[in-house]
């Protein structure tokens, strides 16, 4: 018999999700925000933990849990003095961590070689449960490409879960539709200067693609999921591996490139693409000639000098002084007057 069956499977994935584990104890933060606060939602949900969720607890470890809501969480916990030795030998059977926050120190490699079939796609609703969403706002700029969208706290820096989670959804057969990174790249990638591109990461799927291998085991979800997918008209991606990639827009040197927020893997390093991330970080379906042919033409991709749109007119100024006199120490700053009605005859502007 199998140490690890499809119910333990799920509940180790909704820990490695959004569980944090002190000693004796855990928390399993489901984050629903608003979405999780909707009467009818509420109601489904509750019915889950209260059913699904705690008979497995007890029937594979011997326990129950129950839920509390705040702040737009759900937050399942053991019941005191519950016994959590066996899961977390059952975490460390799967090369998972066993203490503190797990999303943040989480590495995927030895629970995709010991898991299969069932217990597979059993450990990925359980992070799918906790991390995917299906906001409105995450669905492209049209209905007609709705996608599902894994969302990983940036303050993880787990670069490599990433990686290790959307390589292993595309050995299944589920094809990325994008990915962003917690980088200043990606989140801030024409201002130097902004301070708030710790956004998080983003794996996206559209709908369909998802749906032909997973779904979600809380129903709240299964039901939005279902609907949504009826709405897609977009195509599905092509595999990584065999895409063609279109220009980039530059991307500026920014403040924080050098930043310890980020892991030594992507710190003091440009990145032109998501893709770019992926084959740096070892992906084996990211298109790596793609990649080489842009960091071949490495000077046509970076924006040293970003042009300056947002501050005052003071500001502005300030900044363009700081460049002058660092970099063009011999030419002088001039200045003209122009109407705003002449500069829209000039699309370039």
């Amino acid at each position: 018999m199998e140490r690890i069956n499809h119910i333990k499977a799920y509940i180790l994935g909704l820990l490695v999700g959004s569980g944090k584990i002190d000693e004796n104890t855990f928390v399993i933060d489901l984050p629903f925000k608003k979405w999780g606060m909707e009467p009818k939602r509420m109601n489904i949900i509750a019915t889950d933990i209260l059913t699904k969720i705690c008979q497995y607890f007890n029937s594979s470890y011997n326990f129950n849990v129950t839920y509390e809501i705040g702040n737009g969480k759900w937050l399942i916990m053991p019941i005191d003095n519950s016994d959590i030795s066996s899961l977390k030998k059952d975490l460390e059977y799967l090369g998972l961590p066993i203490g503190g926050f797990l999303l943040s120190s989480s590495d995927l490699s030895t629970a995709k070689s010991k898991l299969t079939g069932i217990n597979t796609a059993s450990f990925l609703s359980g992070i799918f449960d906790t991390r995917a969403s299906l906001t409105l706002s995450h669905r492209r700029f049209t209905d007609d490409a709705p996608v599902v969208s894994i969302e990983i706290p940036g303050s993880t820096r787990n670069f490599k879960l990433v990686v290790q989670l959307c390589s292993w959804l595309t050995d299944l057969g589920s094809i990325t539709d994008q990915i962003l990174y917690n980088h200043p790249n990606q989140h801030s990638a024409s201002d130097p200067d902004y301070k708030g591109w710790k956004k998080g990461f983003k794996i996206r799927f559209l709908v369909r693609s998802f749906l032909t291998q997973y779904s979600f085991s809380l129903q709240a979800k299964s039901i939005d999921v279902t609907k949504i997918e009826k709405h897609q008209k977009k195509e599905e991606q092509i595999p990584c591996i065999l895409r063609k990639l279109r220009t980039p827009s530059p991307v500026s040197v920014h403040t924080d490139q050098n930043s310890d927020e980020l892991p030594i893997e992507v710190r003091n390093k440009l990145f032109f693409h998501y893709h770019h991330f992926c084959a740096v970080l070892g992906c084996p379906h990211a298109p790596v000639e793609e990649i080489e042919k842009l960091v071949k033409d490495k000077n046509k991709y970076i924006n040293f000098f970003p042009r300056l749109s947002k501050g005052t007119k003071k500001e502005l100024f300030k900044k363009l002084k700081e460049i002058q006199s660092e970099y063009f120490p011999e030419l002088e700053i001039s200045t003209h007057k122009a109407k705003v009605s002449r500069l829209i005859e000039h699309r370039r502007f």
